[in-house]
């Protein structure tokens, strides 16, 4: 267990000093279009789900939620 905390944590990556949500949202539907690919009713909200995990939030709405503010 300890290690695939460890892995995952080695996945993540940090936020740019200067955070834009465009690109990010930009980001989630590429990732889209890539899910879709072997799914072709992949949603945007998994892929948001994935790029927000990938900067090492819970969640779309955590990783907006820190980018606004």
């Amino acid at each position: 267990m300890v290690e695939a905390i460890l892995s995952h944590a080695a996945q993540t990556r940090a936020l740019p000093d200067r955070p834009n949500l465009e690109h990010l949202r930009n980001e989630a539907k590429a990732r889209l279009k890539t899910l879709r690919v072997s799914d072709p009713a992949a949603q945007l909200s998994a892929a948001q789900k994935e790029i927000a995990r990938k900067y090492g939030f819970a969640s779309w709405r955590r990783l907006r939620a820190e980018v606004r503010n």
